[in-house]
């Protein structure tokens, strides 16, 4: 379930840049003429491409290790740095490069996911905020944690 997936909780050095690329299904038939529709409910994904400029090495692990325990595949909580926006992301492809003695940059592409129910999107339909929703989250995923 959605709501164990842990938040990533590390501010990126500069603001992320976000871009979306339509997935759409075309039909081409002759003479020129196609029609177009979106592929599925969720056909306009957010991507954001990140940036950790000069972390310590310590930060820097941190991160990779998380992004590894995700294995590319298994989605994890990401609030944008505005702080307006909580969505559900997997990150495919980073790169960690050290840049001093204790210093590492790390960039990476985080990819919205849409294979779990968004509980933050459900908590705004209701009415809470997303951090009223993303503390009833993280209660919600200490509680599993300790009965298992």
């Amino acid at each position: 379930m959605a709501l164990n997936a842990p938040i990533f909780s590390w501010v990126p050095s500069y603001e992320p840049e976000i871009s979306r690329e339509a997935r759409l299904i075309e039909v081409r038939f002759g003479d020129g003429y196609a029609e177009h529709d979106a592929d599925g409910l969720n056909f306009l994904p957010r991507n954001h491409s990140l940036q950790w400029v000069n972390e310590e090495r310590q930060t820097a692990y941190a991160i990779d290790n998380m992004l590894v325990e995700r294995g590319g595949y298994k989605p994890f909580y990401y609030v944008e740095p505005a702080g307006e926006t909580i969505g559900l992301y997997v990150c495919r492809s980073w790169r960690m490069r050290q840049t001093g003695p204790i210093y590492y940059t790390l960039t990476a592409t985080f990819e919205e996911d849409f294979s779990l129910p968004n509980e933050f999107a459900l908590a705004n339909e209701m009415g809470l905020s997303d951090y009223t929703a993303m503390l009833l989250a993280a209660a919600i995923a200490v509680n599993t944690e300790t009965e298992s």
